[in-house]
């Protein structure tokens, strides 16, 4: 069985690939910046229709080095979901 790593796997478009990955027989290793985010993306997983006993939940950081050769170790594929900027609003020039 392939494995693929998802990157922002405890958000919106992060916690629906999992479970789209899961029903399509991919085992999925999903990043979450806390442990404690695991048990929430495991239930959205479940209510999106995939059985979760194919999910690994790592600890990683995209804005930190630790843990990701570790979290890319025996994946065939990694796919990056988006997040929303933590940074403040872009200043638009007004002329």
């Amino acid at each position: 069985m392939s494995r693929a790593l998802v990157t922002g796997g405890s958000g919106y478009v992060g916690t629906r690939l999992v479970a789209a990955l899961l029903r399509e027989g991919v085992a999925v290793r999903a990043t979450v910046r806390s442990k404690a985010q695991e048990p929430g993306l495991r239930a959205a997983v479940r209510r999106g229709g995939a059985d979760d006993a194919g999910l690994e939940v790592v600890t990683a950081d995209l804005m930190a080095d630790d843990g990701w050769p570790a979290a890319l170790a025996g994946c065939e594929e990694a796919i990056t979901s988006p997040r929303p900027s933590r940074s403040s609003s872009p200043t638009i020039p007004t002329s």
